[in-house]
């Protein structure tokens, strides 16, 4: 038998205060068993533990949407903000620790396609869509986010992440990646603001940076962060490798995990690199986390 490749793949590692007993993480996946109510259904929970079972050290839950009002891409997903999604969401963090795996969940705003129809969604009845900047789209008008909207959005991912620990997860994952909200904001197409949250790129930056110091705040140093990220978004005028490299470097600090995925969800195109099928090489994304991993003191 040849030496085993993946030498540290079954080893433990620190994240935070916790301590893996591998380095497999079962990635958030969007299913749509959930109920209408949102509220995970016994084969929304099933699917998950299954990939505890099989050895995963964290399972993370997908889609967990953090402000209600406007952030949902699609009917099916659940929201932190509705008390109603809180008993499955505690259920289901008690069948992955059931395994000996920690729970995680992933904190999303779906930014200007909580009001538009979207890849994955449908079109929303009476919503209204924000975005980074005011723009005209074949699915309907966006709105520039006005800045107290920003502000009380900010303010729900601290207390999602605090109501997460409090039912029980283990962590969270920020999803900054794939064109929802940060990615959004961090994209000078998409982002034309002229204040604090626009222009240059730290200021592109500032709405996931103060995000993550709102989890930090309200959920503790003792609440491990993973942040999911777009290495590289492969759209004209998104993010790039090199922007990807300078976001990491601001947002080393502020969490104890990078997440590096690539894509976009608008277009088929974009979307195969997000979830690369088997017509690609393989791991046809794992260069832009070598190179990220270069920039980071945290672990990729």
């Amino acid at each position: 038998m040849s030496e085993f490749k993946y030498k540290k793949l079954f080893t433990p590692i620190k994240i935070g205060n916790l301590v893996l007993k591998n380095r497999i993480i079962a990635a958030p996946a969007s299913i749509l068993w959930i109920a209408r109510d949102g509220s995970l259904t016994p084969e929304t929970i099933a699917f998950y533990e299954q990939a505890a079972m099989g050895g995963a050290a964290v399972v993370t839950y997908g889609e967990t949407i953090v402000h209600e009002a406007t952030g949902k891409s699609h009917d099916r997903q659940t929201c932190i903000d509705d008390p109603q999604s809180l008993v499955s969401l505690s259920q289901y963090a008690r069948a992955i620790h059931r395994h000996g795996a920690f729970a995680s969940a992933e904190l999303s705003h779906g930014g200007k396609f909580g009001g538009l129809s979207s890849l994955s969604g449908t079109q929303k009845v009476g919503r209204v869509a924000y975005g980074p900047s005011h723009e005209i789209t074949p699915e309907g008008e966006v709105f520039e986010m006005p800045r107290e909207l920003i502000l009380e959005i900010i303010e729900a991912f601290g207390k999602g992440a605090a109501t997460l620990k409090r039912i029980g997860y283990d962590m969270c994952m920020v999803h900054a990646g794939h064109g929802w909200l940060f990615s959004q904001f961090l994209s000078p197409k998409s982002n034309r603001r002229t204040d604090e949250f626009g222009g240059s790129f730290e200021n592109r930056a500032r709405l996931l940076v103060m995000a993550l110091e709102s989890i930090r705040r309200h959920a503790g140093a003792d609440f491990p962060i993973e942040v999911r990220i777009s290495g590289d978004e492969f759209a004209d005028g998104g993010m790039t490798l090199e922007d990807s490299k300078r976001l990491v470097k601001l947002i080393a600090d502020k969490c104890d995990l990078i997440n590096v995925s690539a894509g976009r969800h608008e277009g088929i195109d974009l979307f195969i690199r997000t979830h690369p099928t088997s017509y690609l090489p393989p791991g046809p994304n794992v260069y832009l986390a070598e190179e990220i991993r270069k920039e980071a003191r945290v672990p990729i």
